[in-house]
């Protein structure tokens, strides 16, 4: 079996220092990097914008982590780039239910999920579900 590390995001909005310590990670623990975008579903998008990203979301995604995928290939860590679309905890679940094992889940989004607020209230669909979850669940502290 493979080992993988899933950097995982729910935004076009990327953590730098969250992708560059999941492709350390990966490096040091002989494994591939799995980039998950979970992007909600807005159905009340009629622009022709709204239009042209529901017919590449893929295209969309690559563009926000090619310079993050190139950085990984250069030092010899493999990666798999994947964009789900509706709700992003049904979407997460969905996709740990199929035949891949992780060994961590690395947030790479924007959000500050550390924060004290964010925590206490649970404030973030990811903190919520982090408990649930069969692997350990890494958020990176935000540099001021």
């Amino acid at each position: 079996m493979s080992r993988k590390i899933m950097l995982l995001f729910d935004s076009l909005s990327v953590h730098g220092e969250a992708v560059q310590y999941s492709i350390e990670l990966a490096k040091r623990m002989d494994s591939s990097l799995v980039l998950l975008m979970l992007l909600p579903f807005e159905s009340g998008e009629n622009t022709s914008a709204g239009s042209d990203w529901l017919k590449d979301p893929e295209a969309r995604v690559h563009d926000a982590l090619v310079r993050h995928i190139e950085a990984a290939k250069k030092v010899g860590v493999s990666v798999e780039t994947l964009v789900k679309m509706g709700d992003p905890p049904s979407e997460l679940m969905k996709f740990l239910a199929g035949p891949s094992t992780f060994q961590t889940i690395v947030w790479g989004g924007e959000q500050d999920l550390t924060n004290k607020k964010v925590r206490q209230k649970k404030a973030h669909w990811l903190v919520k579900m982090k408990d649930i979850l069969d692997c350990p669940v890494v958020i990176p502290s935000m540099k001021s």
